[in-house]
């Protein structure tokens, strides 16, 4: 080598190519791990904006209503939208929230994204809604239908996709009526609702499955499993299958006794069908069984008015529903057992109150529709705790008023039971004796026919004993009624009895069956007894 020459290295070779692709991929796939990072950050910086939008979109969306947004947060790389501390209140009664969302989280529906249909899901994790009386009324007073008030909106408005799957985990539901300590309840909420977007099933009126199970109160369970159409217009249809077991009637006595009822013990089941769409409404209950309930109807003079507009308002329902197009009602059978019903008049002088118990009713084939045929009621009980009493029915809907037959049989009552109603409407008492009630009504075409026969045996009105501190008048009055009893007395069975017949043309023509029957029962017990007194005696006087 020649002094001074510089020494050249010789050139490196070339790497192999796949050595230079995965170098490549390399720095690409770090490129992407930075921008996924550098999106993941700076979602969490949009949060404040995202929170203030959904915030003021549902509240433009809404109508009688306004929300507060706690947090927000959007995962810009998955398309989540999560919401948390969402609550709603109502513009008139804002105190307490109507309902609570610590959680509600929207997605895209990758099932469906598979499949080439872009929408979305959302889930409601413990989600709670209660409700008051007050804010109950405020709303069915307001002039904007529920419909209307914007809360479908308000939920599409809040994520971009259209709404295809809704779901529900641990939910609840309260409603609080006259007694904050006693409220209405429903925990453990799951509901799920499907292809809400009708892209599936496109053919079928109810395209959209739809399943929702609950404890109701502590032990009560209600399922409903059926599908919809969320899509109907002007409000959305469903068809639904419903099961309710084991619930306790006696929960809903702050509710009940506004209708002068009050409910003790009882358990509840029954299954069906419910539909609700723009076409029908119809509601068939396969059976419902109330067991061991204690109801009682207490008649007040401070209350009179509000049960007559009560009664009135329930029997132009009836008279609406009546064989309607659309409508369609049906009970194929409604069981009673092991129960007590209680009459309370506390506006007679002095109170009293019929009871039966003991009691047992079975009604089938009921209906609102005449096309559906005859509906029969059998009834048995122990008036007073001691006649037996028996009641058969069959009612026949009818375009124009009621149309049914009854016959009614109770045996052998204490008579000394009836005292207090005695003495409100007769004014006096017996101091021994049974009384039996017979009688048998038919209704149709506006004419009732039919007899109302009250028969009193081993009677006895003035006891010296029993009767030594009343005043002397009434004692004379006593002597003088029970005197016209034994003249009267049929001397082979020793009874006493009157016919009372109430055939004639119906004043109202279009009373509510339910009622007629009613007050045909209020007379063979109330109105019958005492003027079978009153009777006896007027002849007892003639005769004379």
């Amino acid at each position: 080598m020649a002094a001074g020459s510089a020494y050249k290295l010789p050139p490196e070779p070339a790497p192999p190519r796949h050595v230079r692709g995965s170098r490549v991929a390399g720095w690409i796939v770090a490129a992407l791990v930075v921008l996924v990072f550098a999106v993941f950050v700076a979602s969490y910086f949009l949060d404040p904006i995202v929170r203030s939008r959904v915030e003021n979109t549902m509240n433009q969306k809404l109508v009688g209503y306004h929300t507060r947004l706690g947090h927000a947060h959007l995962q810009l790389l998955s398309l989540t939208l999560i919401l948390n501390d969402l609550v709603v209140k109502q513009n008139a009664h804002p105190s307490p929230p109507v309902a609570d969302f610590p959680q509600m989280t929207f997605d895209v529906q990758w099932r469906e994204l598979v499949l080439g249909r872009v929408v979305g899901q959302v889930l409601l994790n413990h989600p709670h809604v209660h409700i008051n009386l007050i804010q109950l009324e405020a709303q069915n007073a307001s002039k904007v239908p529920l419909r209307k008030e914007g809360w479908q909106e308000a939920i599409q408005s809040v994520y971009p996709f259209k709404i295809n799957l809704f779901r529900v985990e641990d939910g609840g539901a309260t409603y609080i009526d006259t007694d904050p300590d006693r409220p209405l309840y429903l925990k453990d909420i799951e509901l799920r609702a499907d292809n809400i977007r009708n892209i599936r099933s496109k053919d079928q009126r109810y395209p959209s499955p739809i399943w929702a199970k609950s404890t109701v109160f502590d032990n009560g369970r209600l399922t409903i499993e059926g599908k919809a159409n969320f899509l109907d217009d002007p409000f959305p249809g469903v068809l639904g299958n419903y099961s309710i077991e084991r619930i306790p009637l006696s929960k809903f006595e702050p509710v009940v006794q506004r209708a002068n009822l009050h409910v003790y013990q009882g358990i509840l089941q029954s299954k069906g069908v419910v539909e609700y769409s723009p076409r029908i409404a119809r509601a068939e209950v396969e059976t419902a069984t109330i067991d061991g309930v204690h109801l009682d109807y207490v008649h007040t003079a401070q209350t009179a008015a509000a049960e007559t507009s009560r009664i009135r308002t329930v029997k132009n329902a009836a008279a609406k529903v009546n064989n309607a197009p659309g409508i369609e009602l049906k009970a194929h059978e409604v069981v009673l057992t092991n129960s007590t019903l209680k009459f309370i008049n506390n506006a007679a002088n002095p109170n009293y109150r019929i009871v039966i118990t003991d009691t047992n009713l079975r009604a089938t084939n009921l209906s609102n529709h005449q096309s559906e045929g005859t509906a029969t009621i059998n009834f048995n009980g122990k008036l007073m705790g001691s006649g037996d009493t028996k009641l058969t029915a069959v009612l026949r809907p009818e375009h124009e008023g009621p149309n049914f037959d009854f016959d009614l049989e109770s045996n052998d009552t204490d008579l000394t039971a009836f005292n207090d109603l005695l003495r409100a409407y007769g004014k006096f008492d017996v101091a021994s004796g049974k009384v039996s009630v017979f009688s048998q009504v038919t209704v149709k075409n506006h004419y009732v026919s039919g007899y109302i026969k009250p028969l009193f045996t081993d009677l006895k009105v003035y006891d010296s004993q029993k009767d030594k501190k009343k005043p002397v008048l009434k004692k004379a009055y006593e002597v003088v009624i029970g005197g016209a009893a034994k003249l009267l007395k049929n001397r082979r069975t020793k009874e006493v009895a009157t016919k009372i017949d109430i055939s004639g043309p119906i004043k109202n023509p279009n009373v509510d069956p339910w009622q007629a029957i009613g007050q045909f029962i209020y007379n063979a017990f109330v109105n019958a007894i005492v003027p079978g007194f009153d009777k006896e005696v007027a002849q007892a006087r003639q005769a004379s």
